[in-house]
């Protein structure tokens, strides 16, 4: 029963380091010559949004049972961790130009925690569907 929980436990301290990695690794907060902030700004004000959404699939996760739903919410978690390693792409919200300012960092730290969480979500809905087949396969002999 432990090891069930263990795969969806890892995915929600991910999510949770999603979270909070503009906590740990802050972004500059400089402004454009005083008429806004730059693009990093907006970006890393977005990103606890998408990380607060795969930290309530991933709880969810935790908890379910069911192969359709795990596969449906392996989705949705492969898509926020695409989601963000996205934002501070130059063709989403993008981010500073210059390569030492401090959001290239806290982007770096984002990606520890995005890629593995696209992995395991590929993971869950790969596997939930072979459980999802299985069953079909049953129920029709």
């Amino acid at each position: 029963m432990q090891s069930k929980r263990l795969i969806p436990g890892i995915c929600f301290l991910l999510s949770l380091w999603l979270l909070l990695v503009p906590f740990f690794f802050p972004i500059c907060v400089s402004q454009v010559h005083g008429m806004g902030h730059m693009a990093c700004w907006y970006t890393w004000r977005s990103e606890p949004f998408n990380a607060l959404m795969a930290l309530i699939v991933s709880s969810y996760l935790i908890f379910t049972a069911n192969p359709q739903v795990k596969k449906a919410l392996g989705l949705v978690l492969c898509i926020c961790g695409v989601i963000a390693a996205a934002f501070p792409q130059s063709w989403a919200v993008g981010m500073c130009v210059k390569e030492n300012m401090a959001c290239h960092k806290t982007y770096l730290y984002t990606l520890v925690g995005a890629i593995p969480l696209v992995v395991l979500g590929i993971y869950f809905f790969y596997q939930s569907f072979r459980i999802s087949q299985a069953i079909d396969e049953d129920e029709a002999k």
